[in-house]
């Protein structure tokens, strides 16, 4: 029996929708083919959104690679900006 009480509803995040499109159009921005994806948290749904970029960025383009890191923070940009420049720095480009 799957029965819930009154005070409690289910919330799917169907982010990664959206991101296997951003994928497609990273692998044909990208030059080196290696892209970057910054999650707010190490948690399963900023993974399932990362792993969606990289498929639909195989799709277009086979070889490419994802570099994932968490900033471990939805609003610090300076975090945000930090994780971004260590990613430049390994050759991402998208």
């Amino acid at each position: 029996m799957k029965k819930t009480g009154k005070n409690v509803a289910d919330y799917d995040q169907p982010f990664y929708q959206g991101a296997s499109m951003v994928g497609l159009v990273a692998a044909k921005l990208s030059k080196t083919g290696k892209l970057g994806a910054i999650y707010g948290f190490d948690i399963p749904v900023c993974h399932s959104m990362g792993e969606a970029m990289l498929a639909g960025a195989k799709t277009e383009r086979p070889d490419v690679k994802l570099v994932a890191s968490a900033a471990g923070d939805w609003y610090d940009v300076t975090k945000g900006k930090e994780a971004a420049i260590a990613q430049a720095d390994t050759g991402v480009d998208f």
